[in-house]
């Protein structure tokens, strides 16, 4: 039992946290956190422009979003297991490289030169490590005192509500004026900012395509012989 004078409470790797301090990692975790569910959302508003654009089906599209579940739901105990064994920056970058090669996958499946409907049905294959949000929890659940810790968790869930209206907004916005294979290119930016000076060829094609024809689920539905014979 641990008198007044003890130390802190802190989980196995609570020591891991180099110049940043245990504010610094916290915050750092919030940030994190948001940015990956930023760019989840964002994936979830272009999904249905972006399978029709490539001439799948309702039913396809649904598949994907089962896929995409099931694979998240197998691989959080694995992960899990992992960030126990080895910790959460290590569970952390894990989580972080499997969601760029995710939007990589997701980016190429727009590019013309290559097969975008075989790359769109190999996206799901790394979210099984796309575990953020169980990751920030383990991690503010260490780093946080007992009687901080519901105050921890309610921001950790306020970045996720932060994430999911920016995300949205930003996906729905993207594909409005740009077309839905921008945001793709946008997060993956995001996640690698190295690879910004790629984008100028996708977005290039995004304009031809645009002023070359509407998409066909776009264009106006033809007239009713009413209208005619008026």
């Amino acid at each position: 039992m641990q008198g007044a004078g003890a130390p802190r409470r802190r989980g196995p790797y609570s020591g891991e946290m180099g110049a940043l301090g245990r504010p610094g990692v916290i915050l750092l975790t919030y940030a994190l956190v948001t940015l990956g569910l930023t760019c989840l959302f964002m994936r979830f508003s272009i999904m249905p422009y972006l399978t029709r654009r490539l001439g799948l089906d309702s039913v396809a599209f649904g598949h994907l979003q089962t896929t995409f579940g099931a694979l998240q739901l197998l691989g959080g105990p694995v992960l899990g297991r992992f960030a126990d064994r080895r910790g959460a920056r290590a569970a952390f970058t894990l989580t972080f490289l499997a969601s760029s090669a995710f939007y990589l996958l997701l980016a190429a499946a727009c590019s013309p030169a290559l097969p975008g409907v075989a790359l769109l049905y190999a996206t799901p294959l790394p979210v099984a490590f796309m575990q953020g949000m169980p990751v920030a929890q383990m991690t503010i659940a260490d780093l946080s005192e007992p009687q901080e810790l519901p105050e921890a968790l309610g921001r950790l869930g306020l970045c996720f509500g932060v994430g999911m209206i920016f995300g949205s907004l930003l996906g729905g916005t993207l594909s409005a004026t740009c077309g839905p294979w921008s945001a793709p290119w946008e997060k993956r930016g995001t996640l690698n900012p190295g690879h910004r000076a790629l984008d100028r060829p996708c977005q290039a094609w995004a304009g031809n395509v645009t002023s070359a024809a509407p998409p066909p689920f776009l264009l106006p539905l033809p007239s009713s012989p009413n209208t005619h014979s008026k």
